[in-house]
């Protein structure tokens, strides 16, 4: 596993650029879920790419928890997969073909929303910043993004 984090992140590194925005999905952490050696290892990885991204662009990392994704884009906190498969096919006429890929899109499209702060994300900005959307985090964002675009 040690071997196979590396490789992640030497290929996470070699594809971001400066001027990237890095969106990740938290782990959804259940009382149904017992932790395993897996499990840890997977969230270690998730905590070396939160150390590995703003390190290699100028961007802190958004950091996105699975039921505020659910409800970006299906509008349910409790959507399955499926529904948010079909959400993003649906509402944005992305042809995904699975769960990652939908996820995936949606974490862009939830990024953009609050970078831009469109009337996506404002009219629930409540609902979100209560799933755990930290408000400094997000005016830190924005302000070097803003500060990149203007140098480019």
């Amino acid at each position: 596993m040690y071997w196979r984090q590396r490789q992640i992140l030497s290929d996470v590194k070699d594809h971001l650029r400066i001027y990237d925005i890095v969106v990740l999905e938290d782990f959804g952490i259940s009382s149904r879920f017992t932790p395993s050696g897996r499990f840890c290892e997977r969230i270690e990885l998730l905590g070396m790419l939160k150390l590995v991204c703003p390190a290699v662009t100028q961007l802190p990392w958004l950091s996105v928890a699975p039921t505020m994704l659910k409800s970006f884009v299906s509008g349910k906190a409790t959507a399955h997969k499926e529904d948010v498969e079909k959400s993003v096919r649906e509402h944005w006429g992305v042809p995904v073909n699975n769960d990652d890929e939908a996820d995936a899109y949606g974490l862009a499209r939830y990024a953009q929303a609050v970078l831009y702060e469109e009337p996506a994300y404002a009219s629930r900005r409540e609902k979100f910043e209560a799933y755990g959307v930290n408000g400094e985090h997000l005016k830190a964002i924005r302000s070097v993004h803003t500060r990149i675009l203007q140098s480019v």
